[in-house]
């Protein structure tokens, strides 16, 4: 029962930041702490997803490259400076964690398990909330890592049996060499538990990360196996995209446990999106709702996304492929808005026509002023749709019906010889807004 009730809490806990969102300091994520024993500031960074490795791993990269230097800390030398790392994992089923420490090895004690989790819960929950990758934090704020780890320096809370979980950056050498060590499920508080060393993990002055460090010069990630073939480097993408899907696909010359098909804003200082594939996998079609998660990820006036290949082996160590970007294409307003006709008598009824530009959504106002912030002013609103922009060759055309077009009339009392001005107001497939320009046309008998 105690079981149940620890993981109860735990759940809660991971629930009460789920409802945020947020992009950097997930589940998952790897988050570095370099503070002044003593000063005033710590910085915060969110190291990306995927090292939430359960086994030893071979893999090397450089991660979050030249992101950092003394003056943030409002340091003047590095002899109180220290750095630490740690994760946790807390969903699905899964309570896992992961502390650096020195490589000598490391107990956890199942007693100080739950205090550990939720203090890197409350530390990740409160850097989420800014949505940067990065956060320069008052030591004295009580999310901080210097106040919710206090008077426990190295130990995380008491997890650790010794006090070996921070490293200092004081030393001639530059930087710091850590290992991180992985614990499943460490809430038994009858229980010890032994860290599995997974990777070897080196912090530089200037903010370089390097995993698995092997000498004393950061070396870039190994050459890869995984050859990125379509899209092409640079391709454009747009909305339309969503209905005629944008295939990936690259070469492998291994087979691997699995494939991820990952995408990133920011040249993956973080993994913004990462897609699981069989390990014989060598090309994708996204599904839609990802695929709108990846359009948005350059923002709502579209810009360069970042993708690559990472082939898993069955020892946890990963190959990586080159990086490749494409650029999503900013919204656009609907083209040639046209009325026709524009006289009170004849039929059909008029017809409204544009080309969609990938738009889906339309809001078309009429009124008797061009300026429509016009306090008084009269105006009116029709709302149209579309399942698919490209449909009818991307072009939409609609007949108003007779009500539609008397309710137009009416901005200019339906007298004829007067002036009607309108625009079109449009939403494309992942939400994105643009508007033409304000048209017009007179009323005819």
């Amino acid at each position: 029962m105690k079981i149940i009730v620890t993981l109860l809490a735990i759940a809660l806990l991971v629930f009460s930041f789920s409802g945020q969102a947020a992009a950097y300091f997930e589940e998952g994520h790897l988050i570095r702490v370099v503070y002044d024993r003593g000063g005033m500031y710590e910085v915060v960074t969110d190291l990306g997803a995927g090292w939430d490795l359960s086994g030893p791993s071979a893999a090397k990269q450089l991660i979050n490259t030249s992101n950092f230097d003394l003056s943030l800390l409002g340091a003047s030398t590095w002899d109180n400076v220290y750095v630490t790392n740690l994760m946790r994992y807390v969903a699905e089923g899964d309570v896992e964690a992961w502390t650096s420490g020195s490589g000598s090895g490391q107990i956890g004690r199942g007693s100080a398990g739950n205090a550990l989790l939720s203090k890197i819960g409350s530390l990740a929950g409160a850097n989420m909330q800014t949505g940067s990758s990065q956060n320069v934090n008052l030591q004295s704020d009580p999310n901080s890592y210097a106040s919710l780890f206090a008077g426990t320096t190295g130990s995380f809370a008491g997890f650790l049996t010794t006090n070996d979980g921070e490293a200092s950056l004081a030393g001639l050498d530059g930087y710091a060499d850590q290992w991180m060590y992985y614990y499943p499920s460490p809430t038994n508080a009858r229980t010890t538990y032994t860290g599995v060393q997974v990777y070897d993990i080196r912090t530089y002055a200037d903010g370089t990360t390097e995993i698995n460090a092997a000498d004393g010069n950061p070396e870039p990630p190994q050459t890869a196996t995984i050859s990125l073939d379509f899209p092409i480097e640079g391709q454009v993408v747009d909305a339309s995209s969503l209905y005629n899907a944008v295939p990936f696909s690259w070469i492998s010359r291994e087979e691997f446990s699995r494939i991820e098909l990952q995408f990133s804003e920011d040249n993956f200082a973080r993994i913004a999106v990462k897609i699981k594939k069989r390990g014989d996998a060598n090309d994708a079609v996204i599904a839609s709702g990802i695929w709108k998660k990846v359009l948005k990820l350059p923002g709502s006036s579209g810009g360069t996304v970042y993708w690559r290949v990472a082939g898993i082996r069955a020892d946890g160590s990963a190959v990586y492929s080159s990086i490749f970007t494409f650029t999503v294409r900013s919204p656009e307003a609907v083209g040639g808005p046209n009325i026709a006709h524009v006289s009170k008598t004849p039929l059909p009824q008029p017809t409204l026509s544009w080309t969609n530009n990938n738009n889906v959504k339309f809001k078309i106002w009429f009124g008797n002023n061009p300026d429509f912030t016009t306090n008084g002013m009269r105006k009116k609103a029709l709302t149209f749709t579309v399942k698919n922009p490209l449909d009818n060759a991307g072009v939409f055309s609609r007949t108003l019906t007779a009500g539609q077009w008397k309710a137009i009339r009416t901005v200019v009392r339906d007298l004829p010889w007067t002036t009607v001005y309108w625009f079109v107001e449009s939403w494309d497939g992942i939400n994105r807004y643009s508007r033409s320009e304000v048209m017009s046309f007179i009323l005819g008998e």
